[in-house]
C-alpha cells in the first residue's frame, strides 16, 4: 500500500467514526468514504474532505486539517418529498461531471480546464473551481452539487 493510500485509508476511518458519532439513529448509513484534498485557487493543499456515500449517492462529508484533526461533519438533506433520495455522488466527487457543469457557463471560445476541489472565498463554501480559459485569459467557475456560478474570487 502506498503512503498516499495509507493516508486516505486513515482519513476514511476517521471520517467513518465522526460521521457515525454525529448521525441521528434514523439517518441512512454510509457504505463508503472517499478522501479528497481541498486546495486554494493557487493549488496549495488546504484541508481534507472525506465524503460519505451510499451506492451512487452522497450523504455528507467530514472535513479535516492537513494533520487529520476533525474540522466538522456536514450532512446533505435528501431531495424534498423524497426522504431516501440524496444527491448523486458524481455531482460532488466526479471531475468530469463538474467540468461539464462548468462548461455550460463558458462564453464563446472558452474551454473548461481541469477542476480543482477548492472553495469560493471561505473554506466553508466548498466548491470545485474550474478555470474557463480563452487566449491566455482565465476566469473561475465554481460548482457545488447541481449549482454553478462565477465569482470574483
Amino acid at each position: 500500500m502506498t503512503a498516499a493510500r495509507r493516508e486516505h485509508a486513515a482519513l476514511e476511518q476517521l471520517a467513518r467514526d465522526a460521521f457515525t458519532a454525529s448521525a441521528s439513529p434514523a439517518a441512512p448509513r454510509a457504505t463508503a468514504f472517499v478522501a479528497r484534498q481541498v486546495h486554494t485557487l493557487d493549488g496549495v493543499p488546504h484541508h481534507w474532505l472525506v465524503a460519505a456515500t451510499s451506492g451512487d449517492r452522497i450523504l455528507g462529508w467530514a472535513r479535516f486539517t492537513p494533520s487529520h484533526v476533525l474540522l466538522g461533519v456536514s450532512f446533505l438533506p435528501p431531495r424534498p418529498g423524497q426522504p431516501d433520495a440524496f444527491p448523486p455522488a458524481a455531482d460532488w466527487l466526479d471531475a468530469d461531471t463538474v467540468r461539464a457543469r462548468a462548461a455550460a457557463l463558458a462564453r464563446p471560445g472558452e474551454t473548461a480546464g481541469t477542476p480543482l476541489l477548492s472553495f469560493d472565498g471561505s473554506p466553508d463554501r466548498l466548491a470545485w473551481a474550474v478555470p474557463l480559459q480563452r487566449d491566455g485569459a482565465r476566469r473561475w467557475v465554481f460548482v457545488a452539487g447541481e449549482a454553478a456560478w462565477t465569482s470574483a474570487a
